[in-house]
């Protein structure tokens, strides 16, 4: 009987999971989230910058706004 339950529980519980990070990757909502990076050197804020220029909201603005602190 455990057998039975165990075998048409388990992939329910797991569909269940999945479905429920996929609600939720589409329900956030789309805002800004700042990042500001520390970066003595400057040679790794530039690039870490540029890369996140690429992912932007749908108005078109930056996604990840970033200030870069010397």
């Amino acid at each position: 009987k455990a057998f039975w339950i165990g075998t048409l529980i388990f992939p329910v519980f797991i569909v269940g999971i999945f479905g429920i990070q996929i609600l939720a990757t589409l329900v956030t909502p789309d805002v800004q989230k700042p990042i500001a990076v520390i970066d003595a050197t400057g040679r790794i804020a530039g690039p870490f910058a540029e890369d996140l220029s690429e992912h932007t909201l749908k108005d078109g603005s930056p996604k990840f706004p970033v200030e870069i602190i010397d």
